[in-house]
């Protein structure tokens, strides 16, 4: 049995080949969990401890960053799996890699959508 990721990602990556392309490789290894899907689109207006339950429902995480960046949202899913001591990736697609990540830092407050954060991988 394959364990279970929430995969974070950005809304401007929602339904496109890039997100499309990254949840097929990472499924061969993970089942995913996908918040768009069974978060987002059932309700819009979802808060942050939605998503939390998700990610404990998973027990893991995995993110796809966006422009090399990560907006205000998949900042605070990985906060919060990291925080919880959960395992937390990030999907590189230039290498088709997941790496761990140790940690995730606020780098501009401005720019809530892309270039919000920025993580450290082991």
């Amino acid at each position: 049995m394959k364990s279970k990721l929430f995969f974070a990602h950005s809304q401007k990556t929602f339904d496109t080949p890039e997100e499309k392309a990254a949840r097929i490789r990472i499924s061969t290894g993970f089942e995913l969990f996908c918040p768009n899907e069974q978060i987002y689109q059932k309700n819009n207006q979802a808060t942050n401890a939605d998503y939390n339950k998700g990610i404990d429902d998973c027990g893991g995480l995995v993110f796809l960053p966006y422009k090399g960046y990560v907006g205000k949202g998949v900042y605070s899913n990985i906060l919060y799996a990291l925080r919880s001591k959960y395992p937390v990736f990030v999907y590189d697609a230039k290498d088709d890699v997941l790496r761990s990540v140790t940690s995730v830092t606020i780098n501009d407050l401005n720019d809530w959508a892309i270039r919000y954060a920025t993580w450290t991988e082991e």
